[in-house]
């Protein structure tokens, strides 16, 4: 999240110089790439995606269950923040912003993938944009900004780094290695996408907070909602339905999700977590030993 005691307009030239946490690729540091329908890489659906609060860690689930009171900041330290340094702008990306026709087919893919839910409600709005990844391919952002200044900061999470690869240690035998060493690993494509708010209770009035520029209901050849008739000049609001890139909660809560889901894997449960700072990890002597990172 930005510094605090930046301007608006800083904060905007920070946020497009590419700084963390929107732009996580090495190669794609120079701020937001321009928008491109055919290069814009989702998941093919979330519809078998599970809800965040099914696979929360305990600590995680504690937060959501309590979210208004211990996620949320009081309404009136918002309003002191909102008078102190300024309301934040949102950034969308100029294509989507300026061509209409671009932005609605965007929506409509954004729908048929279940990545967002159509509503009339929206608490705050956020912004579209795209970053480059190692692919070429681009990664859909959210400028959440106005949201982010909404919650609290969230408890920090260890991330392992090459501090903590450092302390990994094979004992030699004079024969050679005491026993075969064996290396795996997992990858999460779209890691954030894969945990789902909800469109009921709790992940319904979290989504509100991340709603995307209004649509009409006749933009989208939409004449009911929810069961309901609207005007075709009803606005509604692309609310984002799992973890956004750009939200200052979301690693948190995938990086706490997967470490749970680890520890939960028999054969792996027992082995040694990494972490900087952390003892030697030495083998043969530890069974085996697992980290989770999330970027």
């Amino acid at each position: 999240m930005p510094p605090p005691d930046l301007t608006p307009q800083e904060v905007e030239k920070k946020l497009r110089r590419g700084r963390r946490p929107y732009l996580t690729d090495s190669v794609a540091h120079t701020g937001p790439s321009p928008y491109s329908h055919d290069r814009l890489a989702l998941i093919p659906g979330m519809w078998d995606s599970p809800l965040l609060r099914e696979i929360a860690s305990d600590a995680a689930l504690k937060l959501l269950t309590d979210w208004k009171t211990k996620m949320l900041r009081p309404p009136s330290e918002v309003a002191e923040l909102d008078a102190s340094l300024g309301i934040l702008p949102t950034y969308t990306d100029p294509v989507l912003r300026r061509q209409r026709r671009a932005y609605i087919r965007l929506v409509k893919r954004l729908l048929k993938l279940g990545m967002v839910r159509l509503s009339r409600n929206c608490r705050c709005q956020v912004g579209v944009f795209t970053v480059g990844k190692k692919s070429g391919d681009l990664r859909l952002i959210l400028d959440c900004r106005r949201s982010n200044r909404r919650f609290r900061s969230p408890p920090g999470v260890e991330l392992l780094t090459a501090e903590g690869w450092s302390r990994v240690e094979v004992e030699m035998m004079s024969e050679g290695l005491a026993d075969s060493l064996a290396l795996g690993i997992t990858d999460i494509e779209n890691c954030f996408h894969r945990f789902k708010f909800g469109t009921d209770g709790l992940g319904a009035e979290l989504a509100e907070y991340f709603g995307l520029p209004g649509v009409l209901a006749k933009e989208l050849n939409i004449t009911t909602l929810n069961g309901k008739p609207i005007a075709g000049d009803v606005v509604l609001y692309p609310l984002a339905t799992s973890l956004p890139m750009g939200w200052t909660w979301s690693l948190y809560f995938a990086q706490e999700s997967n470490c749970a889901r680890m520890q939960s894997i028999p054969s792996l449960c027992t082995f040694r977590v990494m972490r900087d700072g952390s003892d030697a990890v030495v083998f043969p002597r530890d069974e085996g030993a697992q980290y989770t990172y999330v970027d």
